[in-house]
């Protein structure tokens, strides 16, 4: 009876040691056809890569000029060389590029000769030059940008955290304070840091975005908002000018307060959801590339940041310049 106990725990052992041996078997294998389908797979594909990158960053076909060097009877190189204007930032198209090849294990070492200040990135690929990019700054070239302006408005007193959220934009972003009675403007006063040098106002006697394009800013408000401050202006430029708004205007003379023209903003919400919202930023940038300036108004959360820092990140390649939005004195 122990004999064939043994027996019977001999064969669950081997059973065990050959479930083990199976599943270390299919990981190792599931590992390398990962690792292989992440490797460059043709010359072409990274021909593809680096022109689409190129493009991203808002270089024209007809500032690229390629030339095939044959380095031996195995291998013809490809030197691609590229002008750009000045100011134009090689280091960021550099980073992307490297992003871009890494995961294929191809290495992007570069060099910068001065005081030209042209670069060139080699593509390394199983330790061989497969290709070469070479930047060249061309003094006629005018670096087009296309200039756009967002603001972050909050319905509450911000946090420090959010604060320091759109600071860490690194872009000259207001923030805009939403409120509707001359206490609230009171508790933003207080409570706010005035050290960061973009804030205003969003002044309305309802919680309705679409009232307030239509209402002026109670006079009664706009007499406590601090002095040298701007406010959002939803109501036709030409409208300050009338006869109805002169009190208005008279007032903000008296305060030096400025009105940001928001008359045809964007007003974003995350409660639009991540595809739509994400889809308006991208008309945004496209009415950016069509020099109409747009203006873009976030209300802010975690989530509305997020979504706004991922897609600047890609619409600054392109060229897009966020400025500070057009502002209106009396």
């Amino acid at each position: 009876m122990s004999h064939l106990s043994g027996g019977n725990t001999k064969k669950r052992l081997i059973a065990l040691l050959l479930f083990i041996s199976c599943t270390i078997s299919a990981l190792i294998l599931v590992y390398s056809e990962d690792t292989q389908s992440n490797e460059l797979q043709t010359f072409a594909q990274a021909d593809s890569l680096i022109v689409h990158t190129l493009q991203n960053f808002n270089v024209n076909r007809n500032q690229i000029r390629v030339r095939s060097i044959e380095v031996d009877s195995t291998l013809t190189r490809k030197k691609f060389t590229v002008d750009v204007p000045p100011r134009f930032s090689k280091t960021l198209l550099h980073a992307e590029l490297n992003r871009t090849f890494h995961p294929l294990s191809v290495r992007t070492p570069a060099r910068i000769s001065l005081p030209e200040e042209h670069m060139v990135i080699q593509f390394v690929h199983m330790g061989t030059v497969i290709r070469t990019l070479s930047l060249q700054t061309d003094e006629d070239l005018v670096l087009e940008r296309d200039i756009a302006s967002i603001i972050v408005a909050f319905e509450e007193t911000p946090s420090p955290s959010m604060i320091e959220s759109v600071i860490r934009f690194g872009e000259p972003i207001p923030i805009a304070l939403r409120v509707s009675n001359s206490e609230e403007v009171r508790e933003r006063i207080q409570n706010i840091n005035q050290d960061y040098p973009y804030i205003c106002y969003w002044i309305e006697p309802t919680k309705s975005a679409d009232e307030s394009r239509n209402t002026l800013p109670p006079l009664s408000l706009l007499e406590h908002v601090p002095q040298n401050t701007p406010i959002l202006n939803f109501r036709n430029v030409s409208f300050l000018s009338s006869k109805t708004a002169k009190p208005i205007t008279k007032t903000a003379s008296e305060k030096n307060i400025t009105f940001i023209d928001v008359n045809d903003a964007l007003v974003l919400d995350s409660n639009l959801g991540e595809t739509f919202f994400k889809q308006e930023l991208d008309k945004f940038a496209a009415r950016a590339r069509q020099q109409e300036h747009p203006v873009a108004i976030v209300m802010a959360d975690d989530e509305s940041l997020e979504w706004v820092r991922e897609k600047l990140a890609t619409f600054k390649k392109s060229g897009l310049y966020l400025i500070h939005p057009p502002q209106i004195n009396f």
